[in-house]
């Protein structure tokens, strides 16, 4: 309900696994731990799903905090962009707050909405970035 926030990153290509798009799904087995087999769901969609070109990473929990798992970001995970749905209640100043010094100005903050003409999501040109 665009209410939320979007984190674009730039990550390196040997960090991800091109997602397989199938028409099938994969059998399911239960043979405990078996990584194979768990690559194999994690890394496969349906195939009308194949228009994203979607890529995934397999990251491991670094640090814990209040009951939540973070990542560090790194020069394999860097942030570029944050997006601020139309209907969220975060403002620009917020999230600049929450950005270490040496990230805002590689970040682009941004608030973006449905595009009136197609079915994608644009920047807003009608929310400043003061």
């Amino acid at each position: 309900k665009h209410k939320g926030i979007c984190l674009g990153f730039d990550v390196k290509d040997e960090c991800t696994t091109p997602i397989r798009y199938s028409s099938t799904r994969v059998p399911w087995r239960v043979t405990g731990r078996d990584s194979e087999f768990q690559e194999q769901i994690l890394f496969t969609k349906y195939e009308d799903w194949g228009y994203e070109t979607e890529v995934r990473a397999w990251v491991t929990r670094e640090i814990e905090g209040n009951g939540y798992h973070f990542l560090n970001f790194n020069q394999n995970l860097e942030l570029r962009e944050v997006l601020i749905g139309h209907r969220c209640c975060v403002e620009r100043s917020q999230v600049l707050a929450a950005l270490s010094p040496d990230l805002e100005a590689a970040v682009d903050v941004a608030k973006v909405r449905v595009c009136r003409s197609t079915f994608c999501v644009e920047k807003d040109p009608e929310w400043f970035s003061a």
